[in-house]
């Protein structure tokens, strides 16, 4: 769980904690007949009003049903206590609800922009909500006039008054209606921090699957290795020509296989001299034509044949026969 979740719920708490004690930071008083009561102030139906006798119970004794979505009351909510949790939402006050006259519940306004709707029935006033923290609103069925519920809203109180029914002086050195947020408070002589979103954005991205040493981490990282602390290593120069080197093929040394050579064949194919010779396999026309005639070992007086060729008895009789030139008779 990072600090920002935590600091989440601790500020979710803390504002829960807070509502209970302003809760029953209400005024109380003692009836003539022992029981207590909180009073309230609600319209008498001549433009002024009375004080009337809320049941401590219904604040302090009675759970309170927490919304923290829009809501729409039920016939189930009469005679209910409601704790709005979550800022701007709205609670809708219905027409045809079922409630009997008299039937009322509680609204505790916890958070600002509350708003109630009761467009939808005839209520007398306040019609509308304080955007104020801590308000309790009582909600009570007055009859039924052409098919329309009357209702009358009413503030029952505001609950800022200080622990043990003294008055709060000042908040933070300031007076008056004073509405803080974190920014507003120093930290820096506290044992609690607050944090920035920067700060947590870190904290976020930190994952880890087992509790970490925090100050072992910092100790290892201090006694590393450093770059600073590498003396025999090659600059950025040195290692580019050492590159060049290794792929320059005149440094290269051992044999290759024709083998391994993917496109050997192709190449010598293409080669010049290798094409001009593929039909002669390196004969040329006068060694095409010529015979290996030796008189060495031969009888005496044995003469070297030069040249070997083949003609009829005809063409042989009408030409110059040379004495170096065996001749053939292809006619009987």
């Amino acid at each position: 769980m990072s600090l920002k979740q935590l600091q989440d719920q601790y500020n979710d708490l803390s504002a829960k904690v807070d509502g209970i004690r302003t809760i029953n930071q209400l005024p109380t008083k003692i009836a003539p007949d022992g029981t207590e009561y909180t009073p309230i102030s609600e319209p008498d139906g001549s433009g002024g009003f009375i004080e009337s006798k809320m049941p401590v119970g219904a604040l302090h004794g009675a759970k309170w049903k927490e919304i923290s979505d829009d809501y729409t009351l039920t016939l189930a909510d009469r005679n209910s206590n409601l704790a709005v949790i979550v800022t701007a939402k709205t609670i809708t006050l219905p027409n045809d609800l079922g409630w009997q006259n008299g039937d009322k519940c509680y609204i505790y306004q916890r958070v600002l922009n509350l708003t109630l709707d009761h467009s939808a029935v005839t209520t007398e006033i306040p019609q509308t909500l304080e955007d104020v923290r801590y308000c309790i609103y009582q909600i009570t069925k007055e009859g039924r006039e052409s098919d329309t519920d009357i209702y009358n809203i009413t503030q029952v109180g505001v609950a800022t008054s200080g622990g043990g029914g003294g008055a709060v002086d000042s908040v933070n050195g300031e007076t008056g209606v004073v509405v803080l947020d974190a920014d507003d408070i120093d930290d820096s002589a506290t044992t609690h921090k607050f944090t920035t979103d920067a700060r947590n954005t870190k904290v976020d991205h930190l994952t880890v699957t087992q509790a970490v040493d925090l100050d072992d981490v910092e100790s290892k990282a201090n006694t590393a290795t450093q770059p600073a602390d590498i003396a025999d290593f090659e600059t950025t120069t040195e290692l580019n020509a050492r590159d060049t080197a290794n792929r320059d093929r005149s440094n290269h040394t051992g044999t290759q296989t024709a083998s391994t050579i993917s496109d050997f064949d192709t190449e010598v194919a293409n080669n010049s001299a290798v094409t001009a010779n593929t039909a002669k396999v390196g004969v040329t026309t006068e060694e095409e034509n010529t015979i290996n005639s030796v008189t060495t070992g031969e009888p005496s007086g044995s003469d070297v044949v030069a040249n070997v060729v083949s003609l009829t008895q005809a063409e042989y009789d009408a030409g110059s026969p040379n004495a170096t030139t065996f001749y053939i008779i292809t006619d009987a």
